[in-house]
């Protein structure tokens, strides 16, 4: 189940185009958009470079704006 919510938070932010931080275990912050994902990877896009990102590197990851995410679809009961 905790999938799904982090597909349907990934997806959002993808579909929506919306500008991410995301902070990697070592400190490092890197921004972007999300250009595609899979179950252990992220590809983030800034305009001049993409940059492939291994989930398992990554700590937090902070949407720019606000996303609407269908909680229901995600799979989180109580939510929405």
């Amino acid at each position: 189940m905790p999938y799904k919510l982090q597909e349907s938070f990934l997806n959002t932010a993808r579909k929506k185009r919306v500008k991410v931080s995301v902070y990697l275990v070592n400190g490092v912050r890197l921004q972007g958009r999300i250009r595609s994902f899979d179950l252990f990877t992220i590809l983030l896009e800034d305009g001049r470079q993409q940059t492939l990102v291994y989930k398992h590197a990554i700590t937090t990851i902070v949407p720019h704006e606000k996303l609407e995410i269908e909680f229901e679809e995600a799979g989180v009961p109580g939510q929405g």
